[in-house]
């Protein structure tokens, strides 16, 4: 079996927040009907819990301690890591720019940042989108978000590596309650998930295939999957009845949930990998990050789950620098934005790219700290009680 690039590690460590979107599979075969099952709770290990316990560790939504990289307060000097040009970055119509203008947008954004310099684990952050509030959820990466914003999926480091280098395992996270449990015990890669909206589960990669964990605990099935080997980071569409996916050989493409009308939407070419689907809240787009170097980081696209319409969702050059998008690019529920991570004009940060064709960027700025690495999903707002 191959590794994910090591180019994802040295782009991280210039500060590029690289996206490893994918990674290659061995060739093993397709799971079994049960392919897996909740890691019991050893009770010794940090970040292991059964189906309804909390975190043992620091879920709340304090900030870090000082010296771990945040620069205070969630609400103290959260532009601070931001630099700005002196005429607020009015954006040229042409879909040039002079530099990325700030500004607000509607809801709060779910998203995931870099592990510590210390050898922690990454972080999953919740921030508003008018920028006065910024502030730590739980430990892990990739984060996926529930259609009615009440949990919250993700990778978290295992006993096989690490999250970001696609070897933790699934988690889930209520939003509501703050109780989180491992869904499968991943001895593989899985890159990213998705749940099903209304069916109680969660949807991710492994081995040749997809498979689906139910929330409330229980083994984990094959989902259905057509592209074989290489397919990876399932999107759920938000009625349900539709999944893009990614397959790192063939390219994007889009099948019903119970896997008949399978079709590409998007095919691979030689010098451009696609992945990192996400569908608009009204269906009629699919996102995409348009890689040029293996899997890892690109341009932020859209096209229509037909394939047709595709077009990119911001300019090429951002203050004299390519803007370069990282991991997914998450729809505002009223669809005029879709956020992703990535660094424009040597600045990372989260990047608000208007939908409408006008090329408009927002530049939303976050807690000094660890790289933003992913875009997990939008919700108009929190949860009854806050985040927890």
């Amino acid at each position: 079996m191959s590794r994910p690039s090591l180019l994802l590690a040295l782009v991280l460590a210039a500060t590029l927040a690289a996206c490893d979107c994918g990674h290659d599979h061995s060739d093993a075969g397709a799971p079994d009907a049960s392919v897996g099952s909740p890691a019991p709770d050893s009770g010794t290990d940090a970040g292991q819990f059964d189906a309804g316990q909390t975190d043992a560790g620091p879920p709340d939504a304090g900030p870090f301690d000082a010296g771990q990289g945040d620069a205070g307060p969630p609400d103290a000097g959260i532009d601070a890591g931001c630099v700005f040009a002196p005429d607020g970055g009015l954006v040229v119509p042409d879909g040039g720019f002079t530099c990325i203008s700030t500004g607000a947008v509607t809801g709060w954004l779910y998203y995931a940042r870099a592990a510590l310099a210390d050898g922690g684990p990454g972080t999953i952050w919740v921030r508003s989108g008018d920028g006065t509030v910024d502030q730590r959820v739980t430990e892990g990466d990739r984060p996926a978000l529930s259609s009615d914003g009440r949990f919250l999926g993700m990778l978290r480091d295992g006993p096989n590596g690490t999250a970001e280098a696609s070897r933790g395992d699934p988690w889930v996270h209520d939003l509501v309650t703050g109780a989180e449990h491992r869904l499968f015990s991943n001895t593989d890669y899985v890159v990213a998930g998705s749940f099903v909206p209304d069916a109680g589960s969660f949807v991710f990669d492994y081995l040749c295939g997809l498979s689906q964990a139910p929330l409330d605990g229980g083994p984990a099935t094959a989902f259905p999957s057509w592209l074989g080997c290489y397919t990876d980071m399932p999107a759920v569409s938000p009625d349900g009845r539709q999944v893009a996916i990614r397959n790192l050989q063939s390219g994007l493409g889009v099948e019903d949930i119970d896997g008949s009308n399978q079709h590409l939407i998007l095919p691979v070419s030689p010098s451009h990998i696609s992945s990192c689907p996400k569908w608009s809240a009204d269906m009629q787009w699919i996102s995409y990050i348009d890689g040029t170097v293996d899997n890892l980081v690109g341009q932020a696209r859209r096209l229509r789950p037909d394939g047709g319409a595709d077009q990119a969702l911001s300019g090429a050059d951002v203050c004299g620098s390519q803007l370069v998008a990282a991991g997914p690019a998450a729809w505002t529920g009223d669809g005029q934005w879709a956020v992703t991570a990535g660094t424009g004009s040597g600045v990372n940060a989260l990047y608000a790219l208007a939908t409408d064709g006008s090329g408009q960027v927002l530049r939303l700025c976050v807690t000094p700290g660890p790289a933003v690495l992913w875009s997990g999903g939008w919700v108009p707002a929190l949860p009854p009680g806050g985040v927890h």
